[in-house]
């Protein structure tokens, strides 16, 4: 038997028969940290296969959202990923990547800090110039990013030092639907409009690659 998050019924049906179906492997986890327990889905494929630790956080999903149903075999579609990585690997990963935003936002803070002195310097000069705004804003959302990131992390249990146990593991296969116009993407398991956050994810080079040439 196979688990898997079942598509919704009132997903739409053209939508449905017209795109490009795959089952994505997300590895459930309970575990333990510190004295709080957590339940999350995490993605057992495309982060561990590009290798790019965000994309843990971007993919990471609430099982309490979804009907997760088992079965002898999955109701459609033709593809169906397999996982690359275990729960205990992942959650080394997700603690490495922490460290990383800890170290980045330091990095990012000393150059904010520059920043907010020499624009309050500029502007007792009247004279702030365009690209030093630029560089600003740009500095600025990134900071804000890391924040987020670090946020989720800490709020799921992945914080600095933290000591994880896992207590429940298991392959979930969750259904990812590509539009006809491929540049959209529904998680037709969570809900029936698309999903934001993945069709931005598609629109990275190496991640529409991975889809189109390996996986569809």
């Amino acid at each position: 038997m196979i688990e898997y998050a079942a598509i919704r019924s009132d997903f739409d049906q053209n939508i449905l028969n017209e795109g490009y179906l795959f089952w994505l492997p997300m590895i459930y986890l309970k575990y333990k940290s510190g004295f709080r327990k957590h339940t999350y889905l995490f993605d057992g494929f495309i982060a561990p296969k590009l290798g790019k630790l965000d994309l843990y956080v971007i993919l990471l999903r609430n099982p309490k959202q979804v009907s997760i149903v088992s079965g002898s075999d999955l109701p459609i579609g033709e593809v169906t990923l397999q996982p690359l990585k275990t729960g205990e690997e992942i959650i080394n990963d997700l603690k490495s990547f922490r460290n990383e935003l800890s170290d980045k936002l330091s990095e990012t803070y000393d150059k904010l800090s520059i920043s907010d002195a020499k624009m309050a310097f500029a502007s007792m000069l009247w004279f702030v110039s365009p690209g030093d705004i630029k560089d600003y804003d740009v500095e600025s959302q990134y900071y804000n990013m890391l924040m987020i990131a670090t946020n989720l992390l800490d709020k799921i249990g992945i914080k600095k030092k933290s000591n994880i146990n896992i207590i429940e593991e298991k392959t979930i296969y969750y259904p990812i639907l590509i539009h006809s116009d491929k540049e959209t993407i529904y998680e037709p398991a969570l809900k029936t409009e698309k999903s934001e956050s993945l069709s931005a994810l598609i629109s990275l080079p190496e991640v529409r690659k991975l889809i189109f040439t390996e996986i569809l």
